[in-house]
């Protein structure tokens, strides 16, 4: 992970004050907010039809 202004690796990831997830570059003292992308073609765990469970006697 870069930063945005002067593309330093020197970011780090925080939660600001009002619950929303920013970034922090430690070389040019910039915070920027984080958006996500969900891009229309990308898909979800269900999508994928992945049945994930627990199943304590599988090793015994």
């Amino acid at each position: 992970m870069r930063c945005t202004r002067c593309k330093s690796p020197r970011v780090i990831r925080f939660i600001d004050g009002f619950g929303k997830e920013r970034l922090f570059c430690k070389n040019c003292w910039n915070s920027f907010p984080v958006n996500p992308v969900i891009l229309p073609e990308q898909k979800t765990l269900p999508e994928f039809n992945v049945h994930l469970g627990y199943k304590p006697n599988l090793f015994r």
